[in-house]
């Protein structure tokens, strides 16, 4: 997602870390959010994070926050992989990275489908349940 805004209030978890982060507005540039597909794409040259957005800071917090967010994701019947022979920059950096897997085995459909299915807390019965919830934002390997 790319975010043009004024207002404090977006936070990332980048990958490694266990605390939140503010993101500070930059006027006339975009924050752009990395999804777990583009993480994969990219051989990890990008990576995903958590994030969330929680009230403004300090004096900005007077103020009114209004979103408009659009996403995208691949096809349903795209599978996710490194595009490793679409560019030499991706092949190289998949290739520095022998204990990655960048191939999801899955489908932007299945892979949706399993992220979804487990961020509903009854459908969890232990760590590898909530795990199956996540993306690519806290570990290097696809589940």
């Amino acid at each position: 997602s790319f975010l043009h805004n004024r207002l404090g209030g977006l936070q990332v978890m980048p990958p490694g870390h266990d605390e939140w982060f503010y993101v500070r507005p930059i006027p006339g540039h975009a924050i752009c959010n990395i999804g777990d597909a583009l993480s994969l794409f990219s051989g990890g040259i990008l990576q995903s994070n958590i994030h969330r957005v929680v009230p403004p800071p300090g004096a900005q917090a007077e103020y009114e926050r209004w979103s408009l967010v659009f996403f995208t994701r691949p096809g349903n019947s795209g599978v996710l992989r490194a595009l490793v022979e679409s560019s030499p920059v991706i092949a190289e950096a998949v290739k520095n990275q022998p204990g990655r897997n960048f191939e999801a085995g899955s489908t932007a459909a299945e892979w949706f489908a399993r992220r979804i299915k487990y961020q509903r807390i009854n459908n969890r019965t232990g760590p590898e349940t909530w795990a199956a919830s996540r993306g690519t934002e806290h570990t290097p390997t696809v589940v």
